[in-house]
């Protein structure tokens, strides 16, 4: 019980490891409300509901090189093949099994267009889907709507297919059996029209309707599972069906699985860093309290004890202090992740009880093993040490972590400059790499380099002959070793964001040059949700269809297999005069003719790093999971802007994911003349349409720096204890300052300077640290040495850490001030003693260089 009142009494003196406790507890909380969203939510089956077992494509493939294996994951489901659908019918013998067949397309009448997805009447089924109105499409030019649409039976409606609209008189209207809005809507065909839309095998699911109620729809699926091992298909049951039917939602839960995986790495290992450091420099101040209970007989054993009590009742308080700014972060996480498309829009993040309790449970497990090993660490000083060092302070850095930080700089600087050796992403990949090195060494280093310019700036101020800044140049001078130790935490969160979003923006910015380079048209027509017509129909002679998927190249490294996440790009014309892609010399293909089907020209940096040469092979995986190796005809340089890997158009429309869209249709159509009306789609920039354009920076910065906001968040708790405690443990010298005659504004101005000279400290360093790499790869893709990274964003980091560092100086120093100054305002009678001793009260006028009087003499702390 004593224990307890005592950690409670020192909770006050406890903020900085109480701060750091909390935001463990929020970034845990938050860690644990993505995790929670991708493993139990589900959103149960709307259209397959009806079937008990439902088996639908996986989304993964396997590579094989050198006997070793690598699973990569493709943009979508694969489709189902037929033979899995015969495996189906045979493990069940007798009980009705339905097909889907399925593509995305779009419906509209009087040129307004929404996208919708195509299924074959049989798909009803495993709904099961009833029909509300009319009867059932028997003919191609017949469709069934969903009753949401409204339209009446009769209704003449257009239908885009990949030959332009078409079109179709709705004869039925159906609606989901339960009565609940679909939701995606949908339309319906008949058998042969819907297979003759999607113009290839594109089976998305396979569905068991039983037809009795003793059916094992559990003990089914796993026989399924053991009998289509090998297929590539996932089987599911119950609430899971929902998997298979809604491919978007389980790809974002996946995405959530993984960056909740990483965000709890991150957090426990940056917290046990943050949160006993901090608890350690608490312990530091109190090494007098810690060397006295040593004195008197405390054994090391109590002391370990004490700290972990003491700690552990921090934690818990920090725990549930932490659950209520939780929520809030997650829901600013949950906009965030939404507005950058990585959160479908109906897929919310969950704060529930589950997380919040483990959060509370693992800041409390934290909190006592950080008290443990700090507190065993003050406990093995023999107290005769921990008295003679409780009035001194090492202000000397470590030699081990000079020589650990010039080694990493040393070798952060070579792997820099990779990328004006080597070509491919593999260099790139690698100057991230040492700029990270680069970073983490300036910080080991940063006291001795920040001394050097606190120094160089005390020694500029003390030669003013304005009063505030010699009080500065003069407290600088006499605490340049504190103030370097504030600006590693600030060094740090600059370099980092710097080198964090160097490779994204500058492949982004190298690829909006490559495409105003090459691209010959201006505008470009896209569809939302849906695709165009291959005819390019209503939209010129001149108009370009282009098709455009995700495909991985594979390659060797190290006696295994190695993927790259590639676009490819299909052209249905010629590519001149259209693009210009800057074609290298030596290849064996004309721009002006069609590329074969087994043939593939390369962007500079993907044959680089594919080690792929023209005449040679190179492998990749197309979205459906099909492996082919086709010939590489020629290699080019704006294969950033304009495609990485560029394929036949009818390869790339041929093997789509099931979620892609119908048949042989566009997904962008480029438009080198503008026609006077836009029959479909939605007219955007050219490079927009290929990634180029500003929408693709933001979104590449914002998916880069997402998983470091909890580091920041540590880091930015870092920064505040550091120069709070700075600021703080200055109190003598503002006290000597004030007696020799030093008035509080230009006490509180000199602290102002400093923080100053600490943000130009930092932004100076954790630039310098950046830049080499952020040079080197600029030169590399750009041909110009200036680097990439936006100046907004780099504005914006200076900003916010500038804010930070001043707002951690300033406010605790004008506390302090203030608390100094009121204290010597009180009269001697009212002034509390620890001291039965009195001197009277001076009746001389005192000089600055005489000794304080008892009417300025401080009360012992």
């Amino acid at each position: 019980m004593l224990t307890l009142v005592l950690a409670l009494r020192r909770l006050g003196g406890n903020g900085a490891t109480l701060l750091a406790l909390v935001a463990t507890s929020v970034l845990l909380a938050v860690s644990g409300s993505l995790l929670a969203t991708g493993v139990t939510e589900q959103t149960p089956a709307q259209r397959y509901a009806g079937a008990a077992v439902v088996v639908g494509g996986g989304s993964s493939a396997v590579v094989h090189r050198s006997g070793k294996d690598k699973e990569v994951d493709l943009p979508g489901p694969r489709p189902v093949s037929p033979e899995v659908v015969d495996a189906v019918r045979r493990q069940v013998p007798g009980v009705p099994v339905a097909t889907d067949v399925s593509a995305r397309v779009a419906v509209g009448s009087a040129g307004n267009w929404t996208a919708v997805t195509a299924h074959g009447w049989s798909a009803t089924r495993l709904g099961p889907i009833r029909l509300v109105a009319g009867a059932e499409p028997v003919g191609a030019d017949q469709i069934a709507v969903d009753d949401s649409f409204g339209w009446a039976p009769g209704t003449v409606v257009q239908v885009l297919t990949d030959t332009g609209p078409r079109d179709t008189t709705v004869v039925g209207r159906v609606a989901l059996a339960n009565g609940t809005s679909p939701r995606e809507q949908a339309i319906y065909l008949a058998d042969d029209a819907a297979a003759a839309l999607t113009r290839r095998e594109s089976i998305t699911a396979v569905g068991i309707i039983p037809d009795r109620n003793d059916f094992d729809a559990d003990a089914t699926a796993e026989a399924l599972r053991g009998t289509l091992a090998n297929a590539n298909v996932v089987v599911e049951t119950a609430d899971q069906r929902g998997s298979v039917e809604f491919a978007d939602l389980s790809h974002a839960r996946g995405e959530l699985r993984t960056l909740s995986g990483s965000l709890v790495a991150i957090v426990v290992l940056v917290t046990l860093v943050v949160v006993g450091s901090t608890y350690a420099l608490v312990l530091s101040r109190r090494r007098r309290d810690i060397a006295t209970l040593r004195a008197i007989g405390a054994t090391p054993r109590q002391i370990r004890h004490l700290a972990v009590a003491e700690l552990g009742v921090v934690g818990l308080i920090a725990g549930v202090l932490g659950l209520l700014p939780a929520g809030l972060v997650t829901a600013a996480l949950d906009g965030l992740l939404r507005a950058v498309g990585l959160l479908p829009a109906d897929l919310r993040l969950v704060s529930g009880p589950v997380p919040s309790a483990v959060a509370v449970v693992l800041t409390t497990v934290i909190a006592v093993l950080t008290g443990w090993a700090a507190g065993g660490r003050a406990a093995a000083v023999p107290a005769a040490a921990g008295m003679a060092a409780a009035g001194s302070e090492d202000r000397r850095p470590r030699r081990w972590l000079l020589v650990s930080g010039g080694l990493l700089i040393a070798l952060g600087a070579a792997a820099s400059l990779l990328p004006l050796l080597v070509d491919g992403i593999v260099g790139m990949a690698v100057a991230g790499g040492g700029g990270l090195l680069l970073v983490a060494g300036a910080t080991l280093v940063a006291r001795p380099l920040a001394g050097l310019l606190f120094r160089f700036m005390s020694n500029r101020l003390l030669s003013s002959r304005t009063p505030h800044r010699w009080l500065a140049g003069a407290g600088m001078s006499g605490q340049s070793a504190r103030l370097a130790a504030t600006v590693a935490p600030i060094l740090l969160m600059i370099g980092i964001s710097l080198v964090q979003v160097l490779i994204p923006s500058s492949l982004t910015s190298a690829a909006q040059q490559q495409a105003a380079e090459g691209l010959g048209a201006d505008r470009a027509v896209v569809g939302s949700g849906y695709g165009l017509p291959a005819t390019g129909h209503g939209l010129g002679s001149k108009a370009l269809p282009v098709a455009r998927q995700q495909v991985v190249g594979v390659t060797t490294v190290l006696g295994g297999p190695e993927v790259f996440k590639y676009t490819a790009t299909g052209l249905r014309g010629a590519a001149t005069p259209t693009l210009d892609l800057a074609l290298r010399p030596g290849g064996t293909w004309d721009p002006a003719t069609l590329l074969g089907p087994d043939r593939v020209v390369l962007g500079g940096m993907t044959a680089a790093t594919l080690g792929a040469e023209v005449g040679g092979r190179a492998e990749f995986v197309l979205a459906d999971g099909t492996t082919v190796t086709p010939t590489v005809a020629g290699v080019f340089d704006r294969g950033l802007g304009l495609g990485d890997v560029l394929l036949d158009y009818a390869t790339l429309t041929a093997h789509r994911p099931t979620t892609g869209p119908a048949g042989d249709a566009a997904d962008l159509v480029l438009l080198p003349q503008r026609p006077d009306r836009l029959p479909f789609g939605r007219e955007v920039a050219a490079p927009e349409a290929f990634d180029a354009g500003q929408n693709a920076m933001v979104n590449g910065i914002a998916a880069s720096t997402i998983p470091l906001l909890a580091l920041f968040g540590y880091i930015a708790i870092s920064v505040a204890n550091s120069l709070t405690l700075s600021v703080t443990s200055k109190a003598d010298m503002v006290t000597m300052l004030r007696r020799i005659g030093a008035d509080r504004d230009q006490l509180a101005r000199s602290l102002t300077i400093e923080g100053i000279a600490v943000v130009i400290a930092a932004v100076t360093l954790g630039t310098a640290s950046a830049l080499l790499p952020m040079t080197t790869v600029a030169a590399a893709l750009t041909a110009t040495p200036w680097p990439t990274v936006p100046l907004w964003f780099y504005l914006t980091v200076v900003t916010a850490t500038s804010a930070l560092a001043m707002a951690f100086v300033v406010i605790p120093g004008r506390l302090m001030l203030n608390q100094h100054f009121q204290r010597a305002r009180r009269p001697a009678w009212r002034r509390p003693r620890r001291h039965a001793r009195h001197q009277p009260r001076s009746n001389h006028s005192r000089s600055p260089t005489t000794a304080p009087d008892s009417a300025d003499r401080e009360r012992p702390e």
